[in-house]
C-alpha cells in the first residue's frame, strides 16, 4: 500500500525522535534495547513453548506469527511476542521495530494502511537513510550487501533502501531535513567509524 508522501515524512520524523528519545547512536540499531526502555516485555515463542509443551504440536500445526503486539490494561504495559523458533534474527530485529513503530505511531486497529505504517517505519528505523548524507564520497549505501551486512537487515530491506539511497543521490536534493539531522547526529560517529 502506498502512503502519502506527507505521511513518509512524518513517519521518518518518529523514527528520528525515537533515536533522540532512547539515545540510539549505534549501527546496527538494537531495537531489542529500544524495548526494553521504552518498558516493552518481549515474549519470545521459545520461552511459550518451554513453559507449556502442549504448544509444540500446536506450532508445529499452525506456526506463531512473526510478531504480534498485546496491551496489558493491568500493567499499563505492551507486550510484544516475536517467534524466534520460526524465524532468523534479521527478521526477528524486524518484527520488533514494527511492534515498536505501531506504540509510537498510536496505532489502534490493524488495518492495511497501519501495516504498511509500521513496515515503513521498521525498515527506515533498521536502515535509516539519511546516513547517505554522510555516504556521497564513498558511496557504500548504494550496495546492497554492504547495508545487508552492516545494518543486518533482510535482502529485501537492503535492496529497498539501497534504491532509495541510489535515487536521492541521483535525483532528488541533498539538503538534510530537520529529522535527517537529528537521525545523523545521533547515529554519525557509528557509521562514520563504519566506512573508515
Amino acid at each position: 500500500m502506498r502512503l502519502k508522501d506527507e505521511r513518509y515524512e512524518e513517519i521518518k520524523k518518529e523514527v528520528a525522535y525515537i533515536f533522540e528519545d532512547y539515545n540510539v547512536t549505534d549501527i546496527a540499531i538494537d531495537v531489542f534495547k529500544i524495548a526494553e526502555k521504552m518498558n516493552i516485555k518481549i515474549v519470545y515463542a521459545s520461552e511459550i513453548i518451554a513453559k507449556n509443551k502442549g504448544k509444540i504440536s500446536e506450532y508445529s500445526l499452525y506456526g506463531f506469527p512473526p510478531s504480534y503486539l498485546h496491551y496489558n490494561e493491568n500493567e499499563q504495559r505492551f507486550y510484544v511476542y516475536i517467534d524466534d523458533v520460526g524465524t532468523g534474527m534479521n527478521r526477528q530485529r524486524f518484527s520488533m521495530a514494527h511492534e515498536i513503530m505501531h506504540i509510537r505511531l498510536g496505532h489502534q486497529e490493524q488495518n492495511a494502511k497501519n501495516e504498511a505504517e509500521a513496515n515503513f517505519g521498521a525498515q527506515y528505523m533498521l536502515s535509516p537513510t539519511s546516513l547517505v548524507l554522510l555516504d556521497t564520497e564513498y558511496l557504500l549505501l548504494q550496495e546492497e550487501d554492504f547495508i545487508k551486512c552492516v545494518f543486518e537487515v533482510s535482502e529485501p530491506v537492503a535492496i529497498t533502501s539501497a534504491r532509495y539511497n541510489y535515487n536521492r543521490i541521483h535525483y532528488f536534493d541533498l539538503t538534510p531535513r530537520d529529522y535527517e539531522e537529528i537521525i545523523n547526529s545521533q547515529l554519525g560517529n557509528s557509521f562514520k567509524k563504519i566506512i573508515s
